[in-house]
């Protein structure tokens, strides 16, 4: 079993495209011809849908290997993965913005629905947990599933 790093190079790889992401989303220039702008901006959607996607994998396969001892939980590694969410997550008003400002020009904008799909899972993964389940309907469903679990009502899997 590893000491609980990630695959060698992996992490910054993908660190090093969510700064460049970012700093195109900062670096837009309104000033071009709408229709050329807009097309040149759903790059910058479809660039932050795929590196959202790849930290997700990332954080997937990490907690999987983890949960399958693997590798050794890491708490460095999952301040490492939960930054790469927050970086990713960090310019994402500004390009709502703009987004919204091509939409109110009439565009039909290519990757807007993914975009604003990731930006939604990124607050949700970002909120604490104690905020983000305090909606009455989901305090509900969580007492049910533990109810149901007590009872004897719910299967357990344990690694595999």
């Amino acid at each position: 079993m590893s000491k609980g790093k990630l695959v060698a190079g992996q992490l910054d790889l993908v660190r090093r495209d969510v700064g460049l992401y970012a700093d195109v989303s900062k670096s837009w220039n309104n000033g071009h011809e709408q229709a050329m702008a807009c097309y040149g901006f759903e790059d910058v959607l479809q660039r932050g849908v795929f590196l959202f996607d790849v930290i997700v994998r990332l954080d997937e396969r990490w907690r999987r290997d983890v949960y399958r001892a693997k590798v050794e939980y890491s708490p460095t590694d999952a301040e490492a993965i939960h930054q790469l969410f927050v970086d990713w997550h960090r310019p994402c008003a500004k390009v709502l913005d703009q987004l919204e400002a091509f939409e109110r020009a009439g565009l039909d904008v290519k990757w807007a629905r993914e975009f604003r799909a990731r930006c939604r899972e990124a607050e949700g993964i970002l909120t604490p947990d104690a905020r983000f389940f305090a909606d009455d309907a989901l305090v509900r469903l969580r007492d049910e599933a533990l109810d149901q679990h007590k009872e004897g009502q719910t299967l357990e899997y344990g690694p595999t």
